[in-house]
Protein backbone atom coordinates (compact mmCIF):
# COMPACT_ATOMS: atom_id res chain seq x y z
CA UNK A 1 0.00 0.00 0.00
CA UNK A 2 1.26 2.98 -1.10
CA UNK A 3 1.90 6.10 2.01
CA UNK A 4 -0.80 8.41 0.18
CA UNK A 5 -3.24 5.48 0.13
CA UNK A 6 -2.07 4.46 3.80
CA UNK A 7 -2.93 7.68 4.92
CA UNK A 8 -6.14 8.27 3.13
CA UNK A 9 -7.44 4.90 4.60
CA UNK A 10 -6.38 5.79 8.23
CA UNK A 11 -8.00 9.61 7.75
CA UNK A 12 -11.51 8.08 6.40
CA UNK A 13 -11.82 5.78 8.94
CA UNK A 14 -10.85 7.94 12.27
CA UNK A 15 -13.44 10.31 10.29
CA UNK A 16 -16.06 7.53 10.23
CA UNK A 17 -15.15 6.42 13.87
CA UNK A 18 -15.30 9.46 14.84
CA UNK A 19 -18.82 10.83 16.20
CA UNK A 20 -19.70 14.75 15.49
CA UNK A 21 -16.23 15.10 13.95
CA UNK A 22 -15.22 18.89 13.85
CA UNK A 23 -13.90 20.31 10.94
CA UNK A 24 -10.43 20.65 13.40
CA UNK A 25 -9.96 17.16 13.34
CA UNK A 26 -6.38 15.93 12.57
CA UNK A 27 -3.81 12.76 12.38
CA UNK A 28 -1.17 12.89 14.48
CA UNK A 29 1.49 10.04 13.96
CA UNK A 30 4.74 9.24 15.64
CA UNK A 31 6.83 7.78 18.48
CA UNK A 32 5.02 7.62 22.07
CA UNK A 33 7.65 9.47 23.63
CA UNK A 34 5.84 9.89 27.10
CA UNK A 35 2.57 8.18 29.23
CA UNK A 36 1.00 10.82 32.39
CA UNK A 37 -1.22 8.03 33.66
CA UNK A 38 -2.25 11.09 36.61
CA UNK A 39 -2.88 13.90 33.60
CA UNK A 40 -4.24 11.34 31.37
CA UNK A 41 -1.60 12.76 28.84
CA UNK A 42 0.51 11.12 26.03
CA UNK A 43 3.52 13.05 24.94
CA UNK A 44 4.00 11.99 20.49
CA UNK A 45 6.99 13.02 18.81
CA UNK A 46 5.34 13.16 15.30
CA UNK A 47 6.86 11.16 12.54
CA UNK A 48 6.16 14.42 10.00
CA UNK A 49 8.28 16.48 10.76
CA UNK A 50 6.51 19.11 12.78
CA UNK A 51 6.84 20.13 16.32
CA UNK A 52 9.24 18.34 18.65
CA UNK A 53 6.52 16.69 20.47
CA UNK A 54 2.45 16.89 20.81
CA UNK A 55 0.82 16.64 23.94
CA UNK A 56 -2.54 14.42 23.41
CA UNK A 57 -4.90 14.72 25.83
CA UNK A 58 -6.80 11.32 26.49
CA UNK A 59 -10.61 11.58 27.95
CA UNK A 60 -13.10 8.75 29.57
CA UNK A 61 -14.23 8.79 25.83
CA UNK A 62 -11.52 8.01 23.64
CA UNK A 63 -11.34 4.44 22.38
CA UNK A 64 -7.63 3.15 22.28
CA UNK A 65 -6.44 -0.27 20.55
CA UNK A 66 -3.72 -2.11 18.80
CA UNK A 67 -4.05 -5.14 17.20
CA UNK A 68 -7.70 -5.06 16.81
CA UNK A 69 -8.61 -5.26 20.35
CA UNK A 70 -9.45 -2.34 23.01
CA UNK A 71 -6.99 -1.31 25.44
CA UNK A 72 -7.06 0.76 28.38
CA UNK A 73 -4.48 3.75 28.29
CA UNK A 74 -2.16 1.49 30.92
CA UNK A 75 -0.85 -0.63 28.57
CA UNK A 76 0.47 1.55 25.71
CA UNK A 77 4.04 1.50 25.96
CA UNK A 78 6.83 4.34 25.06
CA UNK A 79 8.80 3.76 21.96
CA UNK A 80 5.76 2.47 20.21
CA UNK A 81 4.48 3.82 16.86
CA UNK A 82 0.97 5.21 17.25
CA UNK A 83 -1.45 7.24 15.29
CA UNK A 84 -3.84 9.86 16.90
CA UNK A 85 -7.11 11.07 15.41
CA UNK A 86 -7.40 14.23 17.45
CA UNK A 87 -9.11 17.50 17.94
CA UNK A 88 -7.68 20.62 18.26
CA UNK A 89 -5.84 23.36 15.90
CA UNK A 90 -3.11 24.01 18.44
CA UNK A 91 0.11 22.49 16.99
CA UNK A 92 1.48 21.31 20.46
CA UNK A 93 -2.04 19.68 21.27
CA UNK A 94 -4.99 17.92 21.08
CA UNK A 95 -7.73 15.64 22.55
CA UNK A 96 -7.60 12.47 21.68
CA UNK A 97 -10.45 11.10 19.76
CA UNK A 98 -8.81 7.69 18.60
CA UNK A 99 -5.42 6.08 19.34
CA UNK A 100 -4.09 2.85 17.55
CA UNK A 101 -0.75 1.85 19.01
CA UNK A 102 1.31 -0.75 16.61
CA UNK A 103 3.21 -0.63 14.09
CA UNK A 104 2.26 1.87 11.04
CA UNK A 105 1.17 -0.58 7.96
CA UNK A 106 1.99 2.38 5.09
CA UNK A 107 5.28 2.82 6.83
CA UNK A 108 6.87 -0.61 5.89
CA UNK A 109 8.90 0.34 2.21
CA UNK A 110 7.76 -1.54 -0.47
CA UNK A 111 9.63 -4.75 -1.94
CA UNK A 112 12.59 -4.35 -4.34
CA UNK A 113 12.15 -4.33 -7.62
CA UNK A 114 13.09 -7.97 -9.34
Amino acid sequence: MSPALGRAFLTAMFSAAATGGAATDRLVEGELVRVDLGKRLLVVRPSSGGPLEVDVKVESATAISASGRSLPLEELKTGERIVVACQGEDALSCRARRVRAGPSRHAVPPSPPR
